[in-house]
Parts: structure tokens; C-alpha cells; sequence
């Protein structure tokens, strides 16, 4: 039970960065897994970064972590919105809707 608060408690506040990554991402027209595989442990690397400086103190988990996680969690993102796929639904909607 500590081990899912403490996971929400770091899960929630990488949201806060990682959804701005998305739009942006989004807005750029970077769909490719790879493009996420490279934003993912950025992400991890500027929440370890906000972390060391918002505690003013030395983390005993190492930035690698944060990094690898950044990476999991973007490739698992990536796999259940799949981003390239996105613009084809959109534009099949708007095709539906041109013919009725």
C-alpha cells in the first residue's frame, strides 16, 4: 500500500509536465515512437531536475531511473494513444462528415 502512494505521488506531478510534452509533440507533428523514445526520459530528466530543486538536497535514487521510467512511460503512452494513427481517424471523420 505505501509502495502505490508513493508511485502516485510521483506519478501525478510528471502528468503536469508530460501532458505539455504531448501537445507540443502533437503540434510539431512528431507521431514516431522514436520521437518518444527520445521525449520520454527528457521528461524524466527535467522532473528529476525540478525534484533536486525543490527539495534542495541530494536523491538517493539515481537520475538513470527517472530517465528509464520517462522512457517506459512514454512508449507505453505512445502504444495505447498511438499519436500517428490519430491524424488518420481525423481525417477520415472529417471526410464522413464532408459527405453527409
Amino acid at each position: 500500500m505505501l509502495l502505490l502512494a508513493m508511485s502516485s505521488g510521483l506519478a501525478y506531478p510528471a502528468l503536469i509536465i508530460g501532458f505539455p510534452v504531448y501537445y507540443v509533440f502533437r503540434r510539431l507533428k512528431w507521431d514516431s515512437l522514436c520521437a518518444y523514445c527520445l521525449g520520454g526520459p527528457a521528461v524524466g530528466l527535467i522532473y528529476y531536475l525540478l525534484i533536486q530543486l525543490l527539495n534542495h538536497k541530494t536523491l538517493t535514487i539515481p537520475v538513470v531511473v527517472f530517465k528509464v521510467a520517462g522512457g517506459i512511460s512514454a512508449v507505453t503512452f505512445w502504444l495505447i494513444v498511438r499519436p500517428d494513427k490519430l491524424t488518420n481517424v481525423s481525417k477520415n471523420i472529417t471526410k464522413t462528415n464532408q459527405q453527409m
